[in-house]
């Protein structure tokens, strides 16, 4: 689980990928740092775009990509087509609702050594780039309605 970060940090982690830190990728990274639902490009874009009148849907696509190609986001597909993105790009579950579709982070320590696990067991020559497990339910809150 990710800790929330200043906009100083934030800045500060873009740079250290070698990224500019625009005023527009410190408030996507910011936004997806404080919005652990894992939002699709299209919400990012909704939820900041009020604030940002020059932020255009393209900005956000490529700002994502831009991000997941230097590790400082990964990219979650759970359901067909469904983009999703994630600051914590830690080993980790997700778990998503299937009532309201939020997609939750799931803490299980052992998730590092299932992961390294599961790695062992391939063949020598073969190279893991992402590994992801998904759990699909219903939330406590939905339960509760």
């Amino acid at each position: 689980m990710i800790q929330p970060l200043t906009e100083k940090q934030i800045s500060d982690k873009i740079l250290a990928c070698g990224i500019r830190p625009s005023f527009q990728r410190v408030k996507i990274l910011n936004y997806l740092y404080k919005n652990r639902l894992h939002p699709t490009a299209e919400k990012v874009y909704e939820a900041l775009s009020p604030e940002i009148l020059t932020l255009s849907r393209t900005t956000v696509y490529n700002t994502l990509k831009l991000f997941i190609d230097n590790g400082l986001v990964q990219s979650l597909t759970i359901d067909g087509d469904e983009m999703r993105y994630d600051a914590d790009t830690s080993h980790h579950l997700h778990f998503k609702c299937n009532c309201c579709g939020n997609v939750l982070d799931m803490l299980y320590p052992d998730t590092e050594f299932e992961y390294d696990k599961i790695i062992s067991m391939l063949p020598a020559e073969f190279t893991v780039n992402k590994i992801q497990t998904f759990i699909w339910g219903t939330c406590s809150d939905c339960k509760k309605k």
